[in-house]
């Protein structure tokens, strides 16, 4: 294990972030240069970097290290120090290795999840599966990280906690009576769109119906023969209400619009 977090450790953030669109594995492109790219003289170096690191303390339950990962003749030995605390024998489940690109600036992070990594030792398995879940936009982890952060940070227990709270305490489906029924298609009735008839129940009868909720009944009442959708504003329908016509919408121009868009 320890062999192979050194070697990682040196080729991870020389890696091309697009190479994952042409090739199945990554391939150790600077074998020769950064590390030797035989077999045998490589396992020969880190045995001696490992045999001439500063000893820590070892035995202790690790579970980040903080390395260097530049070419061995600059920071092997720091390198091999920092991994030394590890035992030599120990297994760990899933290795996360986080490093900074050299090759470009980019927002977010480039997440590897296509393949696995050759090197001269052999070839270093990736968890395609934990790979596929990290690769998530970027808003989306923002927004975890606005949603369940707590007064001492991101915490992932304290993060899944609250998501079941939210959860628990989240208004539930509600299921259509007549008599919502017949007051939404009173509504409907006098030209109001599904959004104002969801905002108005909310409002004066404390009742939280989507307007997707009511578009699909309006859907089913014209699939059962009813008139609602005529006055609903769906194609088909004769609605000419301007705040819902593309066409009358399109048609109105603002003074300075130009300069608006531009800022």
């Amino acid at each position: 294990m320890r062999i192979y977090a050194v070697f990682l450790l040196s080729i991870i953030s020389i890696m091309n972030i697009f190479s994952q669109d042409r090739s199945t594995d990554r391939q150790p492109i600077v074998a020769g240069s950064f590390y030797p790219a035989d077999k045998e003289a490589l396992k020969s170096e880190l045995s001696n970097l490992f045999a001439s690191c500063k000893k820590l303390p070892v035995g202790w339950k690790v579970r980040a290290i903080i390395s260097p990962h530049a070419g061995y003749v600059f920071s092997g030995k720091t390198a091999a120090a920092a991994i030394s605390t590890t035992l030599k024998d120990a297994k760990y489940k899933n290795i996360f290795i986080i490093g900074s690109s050299h090759v470009m600036a980019f927002d977010g992070a480039s997440v590897f999840y296509t393949g696995d990594f050759i090197t001269p030792l052999g070839k270093a398995a990736v968890n395609r599966e934990i790979a596929n879940k990290l690769r998530r936009d970027k808003s989306t982890i923002y927004r975890e990280l606005a949603r369940n952060a707590g007064a001492r940070g991101y915490r992932p227990k304290q993060a899944h906690e609250m998501a079941i709270e939210r959860f628990r305490n989240a208004k539930k489906a509600i299921k259509m009576t007549d008599d919502m029924i017949a007051m939404i298609n009173a509504k409907i009735l006098l030209d109001w769109s599904p959004e104002q008839i969801s905002g108005r129940l909310l409002k004066d009868n404390d009742i939280s119906i989507s307007h997707e909720r009511i578009y699909q009944h309006i859907l089913k009442d014209k699939k059962e023969g009813g008139k609602n959708w005529i006055s609903s504003g769906l194609p088909g329908g004769s609605h000419t209400s301007q705040s819902r016509s593309p066409k009358s919408a399109s048609s109105v121009r603002f003074p300075c619009s130009r300069r608006t868009a531009r800022r």
